[in-house]
């Protein structure tokens, strides 16, 4: 049975936001993802020596409304962490994808608040949820929902314990691709010049950029992956390159989505030349199913 979230508890700390279809059981999933050790007291984690995340909390109607929260999210996971922050407003050229910098103003959050922020983030950005940035960031301010776009920044690297070279991983990625042209950068480099890595370049036409899947042996791992690793990886990261950054054109936007699934496809089919695991770009696990487009 879940607690009821209290007005002020929903004002005074930051939110993870989610719907009903979220279970106690992705978020606890997620946290072992990418936290070396969660402790669990009910409903209370344990997520380091100073920052614990609360939840499921309920959320009536009329909390949400006095929290400015919108009807959708019917829980709450409470973050309760020191209040560490910048003594001077952010610089004007500073810039993140989330807009942190406008829900700070005075001071951007540092150390702990900065990692349970951003820990946040990447829970709401992999369950398409929300954060909600407490009262005290802003005094007065009322846009305080953060809701991270999912499809933005596409990227997967797959890891493994296998160094497959370039012209046995081509057939794998051709076939994924048939419709891209694959460009073997290795190819170009001297015979006597010894090689630290590669990449395969997948061009998909003018105007929608190209999709890199670059090869190199890693030492620094995600959590999840050095977890269950035996020394240093080989990690296969594959990530989309834009023609036109314009993130608010449709045309944009629908580029990116297309070249999220074939990433996806990408990086299946990796996994399956491999035998590797797949991670996206917050440290979390990916399953086969949430790989293909």
């Amino acid at each position: 049975m879940s607690q009821v979230a209290d007005p002020q508890t929903l004002r005074s700390q930051h939110l993870l936001l989610v719907d009903n279809t979220i279970l106690d059981s992705d978020i606890d999933v997620l946290l072992s993802n990418v936290l070396p050790r969660v402790e669990t007291d009910g409903a209370v984690r344990t997520l380091s020596r100073y920052s614990t995340l609360t939840g499921p909390l309920k959320i009536t109607a009329s909390a949400a409304a006095e929290a400015q929260i919108p009807t959708i999210f019917r829980k709450a996971y409470a973050l309760s962490t020191p209040r560490e922050r910048e003594p001077e407003p952010p610089p004007e050229w500073f810039f993140h994808s989330e807009g942190i910098e406008k829900l700070f103003p005075n001071g951007l959050p540092i150390r702990e608040e900065e990692r349970g922020i951003e820990l946040l983030i990447a829970l709401a950005r992999r369950l398409h949820s929300a954060v909600r940035i407490a009262d005290d960031a802003e005094p007065g301010g009322h846009e305080r929902i953060i809701a991270p776009d999912p499809s933005a920044h596409p990227a997967i690297t797959v890891f493994s314990p296998y160094w497959i070279t370039s012209d046995l991983l081509m057939p794998h990625i051709k076939n994924a691709v048939p419709e891209g042209k694959v460009v073997d950068t290795s190819a170009y480099v001297p015979e006597d010049q010894e090689l630290d890595g590669y990449s395969l370049d997948v061009d998909l036409g003018e105007g929608r950029g190209l999709i890199e899947l670059g090869v190199i042996v890693e030492t620094a791992l995600p959590t999840i992956v050095e977890r269950f690793a035996d020394g240093p990886q080989v990690a296969y990261s594959i990530r989309w390159h834009a023609d036109d950054d314009d993130d608010s054109s449709r045309a944009h936007r629908r580029i990116r989505k297309t070249a999220g699934s074939i990433i996806g496809d990408l990086a299946a089919a990796v996994v399956e030349a491999t035998g590797g695991a797949a991670v996206d770009r917050d440290g979390f696990l990916l399953a086969e199913h949430q790989l293909k487009g």
